[in-house]
């Protein structure tokens, strides 16, 4: 406790930062409720708490680190609820906070709120590194206000998945592992191999950062002729500790390893790495890079994409400090990598978020006043952007406020029509029936639908609009 709180007084502004990150990730984290709508989160979830039952996961198409990282906090929550009902002081705790004993939305809540947590306390890591590679604490502090607004990254934080996890686990390996090359320290080098391990044990890809380590010994080898055979030894000591600290927040597969090894269709590692994603034929890579493009501007806004333009034309121009290089070349590298996949949605993209906010700071160097005066604007216009898409969660999302309108009124008598609320039906074991155009309504029955149904069979009884909602509009039909 004495180191935390010596760490606040000491680091005032980026706990300010931490917290103005934590407050966009939290706003609205109980999006849904009652129920789930990512088809992703129960992945997670249904596998963390199968771990009631057995400590052994029998499928690695993720790695198992998050769900024996989640666990520990279910644990702890069960135990406390546990108390509470000892106590007979459930009648009053479940007055107040009714959604304790709403199972099993509490266990996705949890997870959402560790996500939003370990998204907001990137900015850290991020801050840190920035200020040892530019030496500028004006341009740290600005590197970890823009990576707490960016849009995408505040959006994704809402929900119970993988990657933005991950995304921080990355960060503290990428900085160790600069702190261990530039200033030749052993114990940097293990904590990098601790927090890759950690990384690898939560997505597979992570493992393409660990890259950075021989990435940044090239560079300082390039600039000072020195040291090459330490770096080389402690790099492999940093292999070992990642290696092993995989090995055991994944040690299911020392028992399973026949699942492990192997193509299993949703179960096996080879699976999600040959089959899961499937390359484009050459003839649509450009215009995958084009998409992608216009993806990452939506992602970070238009304001922070060219925050990040001008950071780097910056850093081309001017004396490039070590590190910097390695760290274009591998957001290129990855960026191009992942673009030649058939689908490459926006999470896809998180762990090169390490880099770009690094690139962002470096915006706000070597220029003038007015320049600066602009790129504050930018980062401000990129706050709003972020602010309304949180305030967004507060409000329902479309497919929620119509089957908490009609799901206890027409139980057992709604029908469905469309993906997202068959998905939805489908997780949260709602119980509507898929509707077809043979079907009769009758007075009784409720038809919810995504898309609008032209039939003289059905009247439409209420419309529901997308317009600063997320989810599709929703129409809402009777039998007539």
């Amino acid at each position: 406790m004495y180191y935390i709180i010596r760490f606040i007084l000491s680091n005032k502004e980026l706990c300010l930062i931490f917290l103005l990150a934590l407050i966009l990730r939290l706003i609205g984290i109980t999006h849904g409720y009652p129920f789930i709508y990512n088809i992703d989160e129960p992945a997670l979830v249904r596998s963390t708490l199968g771990l009631n039952f057995t400590p052994l996961i029998d499928h690695f198409d993720w790695p198992h680190f998050n769900y024996y990282f989640n666990y520990f906090f279910y644990f702890i929550f069960i135990k406390a609820r546990a108390l509470i009902q000892i106590l007979n002081l459930r009648p009053v705790v479940e007055g107040l906070l009714p959604i304790i004993w709403n199972d099993p939305f509490i266990f996705y809540l949890i997870s959402r709120i560790l996500s939003a947590i370990l998204g907001a306390v990137t900015v850290v890591p991020i801050y840190f590194l920035t200020l040892e590679i530019s030496k500028n604490s004006k341009s740290a502090y600005l590197a970890g206000l823009f990576m707490s607004v960016i849009p995408f990254h505040s959006y994704y934080s809402h929900f119970a998945l993988q990657d933005g996890i991950m995304l921080f686990w990355i960060s503290c390996g990428v900085y160790f592992s600069y702190i261990g090359v530039i200033r030749n320290n052993l114990k940097s080098y293990l904590l990098s191999g601790l927090f890759f391990g950690l990384a690898v044990g939560t997505k597979y890809n992570a493992i393409l950062f660990m890259a950075m380590v021989p990435a940044f010994s090239i560079e300082k080898y390039l600039s000072d002729r020195k040291d090459f055979f330490q770096m080389f030894k402690n790099g492999i000591y940093l292999s070992i500790v990642s290696g092993i600290t995989f090995v055991l927040t994944t040690y299911s597969l020392i028992f399973k390893w026949s699942i492990f090894w192997s193509e299993e269709f949703g179960k096996g590692m080879l699976w999600q790495l040959k089959y899961n994603v499937i390359a484009l034929p050459f003839s649509e890579y450009p215009q995958a890079i084009i998409e992608n493009i216009k993806e990452l501007s939506q992602d970070f806004s238009i304001f922070g994409l060219a925050i990040i333009a001008l950071g780097v034309i910056n850093i081309l121009r001017s004396k490039k400090s070590i590190g910097v290089t390695s760290m274009i070349l591998a957001s290129t590298i990855y960026f191009l990598y992942v673009s030649r996949f058939n689908r490459s949605p926006s999470h896809y993209f998180l762990p090169i978020y390490l880099f770009l906010p690094i690139f962002a700071s470096y915006a706000f160097l070597f220029n003038s006043k007015k320049m600066n005066f602009l790129l504050y604007l930018l980062l401000f216009s990129m706050f709003i952007t972020t602010f309304w898409s949180t305030i967004k969660f507060i409000r329902l999302n479309t497919k929620t406020e119509a089957i908490n309108k009609y799901a206890e009124t027409y139980k057992n008598k709604i029908y469905y029509n469309g993906e997202g609320l068959d998905s939805a039906n489908g997780i949260n074991n709602i119980g509507m029936k898929k509707y077809n155009d043979d079907i009769v309504l009758t007075s009784d029955n409720i038809l919810i639908s995504e898309i609008e149904i032209k039939s003289d069979k059905i009247k439409q009884v209420e419309y529901i609009d997308s317009k600063n909602r997320y989810g599709n509009s929703i129409y809402v039909y009777t039998g007539n």
